[in-house]
């Protein structure tokens, strides 16, 4: 066996043992989901053979941070050139090593730390060249409800033995703000019909990103229509399943259907018109350190993730809507529960961070979307602003409270 096989060997084994004592590298974060292990072990493993081919080191405990940052100057470069996507993936990169890095400590596999990885480095090399991540450079589209209805209407149309399963996984995200994921393992016991003060019952996703679990109010009539679909299923059966050719006797894989569907969501984007090309402006440092500007196209396309971002900005609508008294009736039910009273109190901090004159409460619209955000399992009030939120949806609110647009 070689010693890249060796290696790759001990990285299995380092993520096999961190899936099984629920490693994570900030002390008190839940557990991550089944999803993130896979991708960050997926990661180190391709990484090895990156380090085996360029540093011609096929010994994990060899690896050094310096040359990580060969792969980050890399993307540097790209982002120059106006590849954008590297912010996402570069981070998702390092994400995975100091993960890997910190799971070595952990799991006991090696007799010391490998030091594969020096994140403070690497945040000062992005945030010099301006390397970020934008909701201005997203390729993922966001949605209103007609929007998405439309495309609804479009799915309607696909030419595929899966065109009905298509139509519904895409509504049950639209309405619930499920990811794909979460939908193809609903359950008709994740439905429950004892709802709350202001919607009728709920939807329990499980095990969705980060691992994490929580309950989805929703209306009456997403209710009637998810009763529809669970009719003649027992509690244990998924609401959503996808069969090979339309025999119901050839289930298809999971992975295999999220991306059966997530192409039929695209195609009927592009039919409906939805999808687009953008040109975005972005700063970057040119030879001399000098911070320049350029512009790029972006291509905008609907995929299957546009359903859930259409969830979180009627979600938004429906709690700015309210008069103050109600949402704040509404805010003080959930901030009962002393894990949504954290988050709250995390996005203040986040908000008050950079002010000089004192902190301030949270906005209407803040508190509007901080409800979304708890619907959508998000937590981050900043995360809708920038990659959910239309700018649209946002910009009366900002410019009603005296901030920039």
């Amino acid at each position: 066996m070689s010693k890249l096989e060796k290696s790759k060997q001990k990285i299995a084994a380092i993520f096999r043992a961190a899936r099984n004592q629920n490693i994570t590298v900030k002390q008190g974060k839940a557990r991550l989901s089944d999803k993130t292990y896979n991708d960050y072990e997926k990661i180190v493993m391709k990484y090895a053979n990156k380090i085996s081919k360029d540093f011609n080191i096929s010994d994990v405990t060899k690896w050094k941070p310096v040359m990580f940052m060969k792969y980050v100057n890399e993307a540097v470069d790209d982002w120059k050139s106006g590849n954008l996507g590297v912010a996402f993936s570069i981070k998702q990169e390092r994400a995975a090593l100091e993960f890997f890095r910190h799971a070595t400590i952990k799991t006991n596999t090696f007799k010391s730390e490998i030091e594969c990885v020096d994140k403070d480095e690497i945040k000062k090399m992005l945030d010099f060249n301006h390397v970020r991540r934008s909701g201005r450079y997203t390729h993922t589209l966001s949605a209103d409800l007609e929007s998405s209805s439309r495309l609804l209407e479009e799915i309607k149309n696909s030419r595929s033995h899966h065109t009905e399963v298509a139509y519904h996984a895409y509504k049950i995200a639209m309405l619930t703000g499920a990811r794909l994921k979460d939908v193809m393992n609903l359950t008709v016991g994740n439905i429950n019909l004892n709802g709350t003060v202001n919607f009728t019952g709920t939807v329990k996703i499980e095990k969705s990103k980060g691992g994490l679990t929580r309950n989805v109010p929703i209306p009456e009539d997403t209710l009637e229509y998810l009763r529809e679909l669970m009719e003649g299923k027992k509690s244990g059966d998924r609401i959503i399943r996808l069969y090979k050719e339309g025999d119901e006797r050839k289930t298809m894989r999971n992975e295999s259907a999220m991306r059966k569907l997530s192409g039929i969501v695209t195609a009927a984007g592009e039919r409906a018109g939805l999808n687009k090309v953008e040109t975005v402006s972005y700063k970057y440092r040119d030879e001399n350190g000098k911070t320049k500007f350029r512009t790029t196209e972006i291509k905008v396309t609907a995929s299957f993730h546009t359903a859930r971002k259409t969830f979180v900005n009627e979600r938004f609508v429906f709690y700015n809507s309210m008069d103050e008294e109600r949402q704040k009736s509404m805010l003080e039910e959930r901030l009962k529960d002393e894990k949504v009273m954290k988050k709250y109190q995390q996005s203040k901090q986040r908000i008050n961070k950079t002010r000089s004159s004192g902190d301030r409460e949270l906005y209407h619209y803040e508190n509007a979307m901080f409800l979304a955000s708890l619907d959508s399992g998000h937590f981050r009030v900043d995360v809708l602003e920038q990659f959910y939120l239309l700018r649209e949806t946002l910009k009366e609110e900002r410019i009603r409270v005296g901030k920039r647009v």
